[in-house]
């Protein structure tokens, strides 16, 4: 009987993990750190009209009421963020976890049945996110006695963030039913959580854009319209078009939780039979090595560098029809999308190339489309930093719960060569990314909106970025005994280093230098996608264009993210050997001396200088 002995042994398990207490530490201090930034950011903005009173003590009551709306707003948005991405992050993990330790097995032969061992999961991981909501019940409270929130919009705000909980969780467990491992499960689920924010956008652009480009899409979109309307990023976009938002959030809620019931229900089902290697449609058993596997093409022979060659090599495998074809048409509207922007966009761009050369006369379409690029550029650097750290924080790792770290140790391989197969093999798997976002500033090039001397900077700061992410994913890997926490401590240094900790240097810099964003290459990247009018106002000094500040962010950020990559490259393999438990050349050699200098009358206590 729900809730059984799995929802308080997980419960009991979960709470003794020192990672959440830090979790719900961490949420708190940034929670508190925000409260106080939005407080400061309204008395400032306040001082600046002559008839306010933010100069004095006190506020008026519309002051106030702003206050509380402000308050509402940053708290609400603060703990979406953290739904979307901890509820994934909690439950992808719940059955692929106890399969990887052989646990699941033992449960199902149990008396508890398939609905105790889902539920249970499910309702013990959900009490954390709930915690993390519910930690901002205060400031919620405290901004309600300001004034200012329609309790309309409160009750509505939370509902949808709970139905969102609901929904994720759903999908979340249904993929952590069919997955092997963990990290695959979390990864397989942020992917579809991404993919289901981000088709509103897609299905817009789709149905806006002119029919003769999109005939067919236009006969399928009403039926795709409960997909759309699922989604927080729909209700976005019908508020913001003037739709009727009431309706459209309890309908929104409606599909949340029905589709959340039947993914609850599905994984229940299927629990059993899929352990048992039933067929999930075109699916036959879960293990990695399934008889169903197919390489999509083939792959070269091995040369002079194995490891590289296992690394740099691999081919895509089809393990099913469903996930082939499901990745196919995924990749196609890709495709398509961009396709679209770049008829739409680029060739008024290139029109105007070839009417007025590059750099001359009007350069309208050429803005329009240099903003595109920067926004495509925006979206793709971070979906490659994420990818790539998620990537890199597996390599080692994966080699333990594989059960291939002692055979990979007992090869004649050194350990400089599985590092730099590790560190190569992590940039390879991004690849595809990387290479679309080399091709939209490739095509922005040619098309007059981006300078060539700013595509080489950006170049080779993406390279220079992309090595030391990767430098960095592969070292936590070495230090981490599981998947799920190499990528967490991974992505966790990562926002702090790209952007996090403006947070803390924001206070003491207060806006009047930009040498604090040193460190975040993605607004470093896209601002550098520079226009020819850009590249030649500061080469010229002109006024407005403070060309010494940028200097000194991109020289400080090439010069910081050259010395990190270079201690990087130089501890890697000092840990691997670490790790690897194998003595380096010079401690053999002085411990062989010493073994071949018996008898020398030395005393006993004596030791070679290590």
């Amino acid at each position: 009987m729900f809730p059984g002995p799995v929802f308080y042994s997980e419960l009991r398990t979960l709470a003794r993990r020192r990672r959440f207490y830090a979790l719900r530490f961490g949420f708190g201090l940034l929670l508190l750190y925000f409260v106080v930034q939005t407080y400061s950011s309204l008395r400032w903005m306040l001082s600046r009209y002559p008839n306010s009173s933010a100069s004095t003590i006190e506020l008026t009551v519309s002051e106030t009421a702003l206050l509380g709306t402000s308050l509402f707003t940053t708290v609400f948005w603060l703990q979406s963020i953290a739904v979307l991405f901890l509820t994934p992050a909690l439950l992808a993990g719940a059955i692929a976890e106890d399969r990887q330790r052989r646990v699941l097995l033992y449960l199902l032969t149990s008396p508890l049945n398939a609905a105790e061992i889902v539920l249970g999961k499910v309702a013990a991981r959900l009490f954390n996110v709930v915690v993390i909501v519910a930690s901002c019940f205060p400031v919620i409270s405290l901004a309600l006695l300001f004034g200012g929130i329609d309790p309309m919009d409160l009750l509505l705000s939370y509902a949808g963030t709970f139905t969102t909980i609901y929904f994720l969780a759903g999908v979340s467990i249904a993929v952590s039913t069919m997955t092997v491992k963990p990290r695959e499960a979390i990864l397989r689920t942020y992917f579809w959580e991404l993919v289901w924010l981000g088709w509103p956008v897609l299905d817009m652009i789709l149905t806006k854009g002119p029919a003769r480009f999109f005939p067919s899409y236009r006969l399928i979109a009403p039926y795709l319209g409960w997909l759309t309307d699922s989604s927080p990023t729909g209700l976005i976009f019908s508020n913001a078009f003037g739709g009727n938002y009431l309706e459209s959030a309890l309908w929104m809620m409606g599909l949340q939780v029905l589709y959340g019931s039947i993914f609850l229900l599905w994984a229940t089902l299927r629990l059993r039979p899929i352990e048992q290697g039933a067929r999930i449609l075109f699916r036959a058993t879960i293990e990695p090595q399934s008889p169903v596997a197919r390489r999509l093409w083939g792959r070269r022979p091995c040369g002079d560098r194995p490891m590289i060659w296992k690394e740099c090599t691999g081919a895509p495998i089809s393990r099913n029809l469903l996930s082939t074809i499901l990745a196919g048409l995924l990749v196609l509207v890709a495709l398509g999308g961009l396709g679209y922007l770049a008829v739409r966009v680029g060739g008024p761009a290139m029109e105007e190339v070839l009417s007025f050369g590059y750099g001359e006369g009007r350069e309208d379409a050429r803005d329009d489309l240099n903003a595109a690029v920067r926004t495509l550029t925006a979206v793709l650097y971070v979906l490659l930093l994420f990818m790539l750290a998620g990537v890199a924080g597996t390599s080692f790792t994966s080699e333990r719960e594989k059960d291939t770290w002692i055979s990979l140790l007992a090869s004649p391989l050194e350990g400089d060569e599985i590092v730099a197969g590790k560190f190569l093999g992590s940039i390879w798997r991004v690849r595809y990314v990387l290479g679309l976002l080399v091709a939209v500033w490739v095509f922005g090039v040619v098309c007059g909106a981006v300078h060539p001397l700013a595509f080489l900077l950006i170049v080779f700061l993406t390279a220079l970025d992309v090595a030391f992410v990767s430098a960095l994913g592969c070292y936590v890997s070495l230090r981490m005994t599981s998947s799920a926490r190499a990528i967490a401590v991974t992505i966790g240094i990562g926002l702090f280093v790209k952007g996090g900790y403006l947070f803390c240097c924001m206070p003491l810099f207060r806006g009047e230098s930009a040498i604090m964003l040193a460190g975040a290459t993605p607004f470093i990247v896209t601002f550098a996608t520079a226009r020819y009018s850009e590249v030649h106002n500061f080469f010229q000094g002109d006024r407005g264009f403070d060309r010494t500040d940028w200097t000194a962010v991109v020289s400080v950020c090439l010069m910081a993210h050259s010395y990190l990559l270079f201690v990087l490259a130089k501890e890697l393999p000092k840990r691997f050997e670490v790790e690897a438990d194998r003595p380096d050349r010079e401690t053999s050699l002085a411990w062989l001396a010493l073994d071949k200098w018996e008898g020398d009358g030395r005393p006993s206590t004596w030791k070679p200088d290590l």
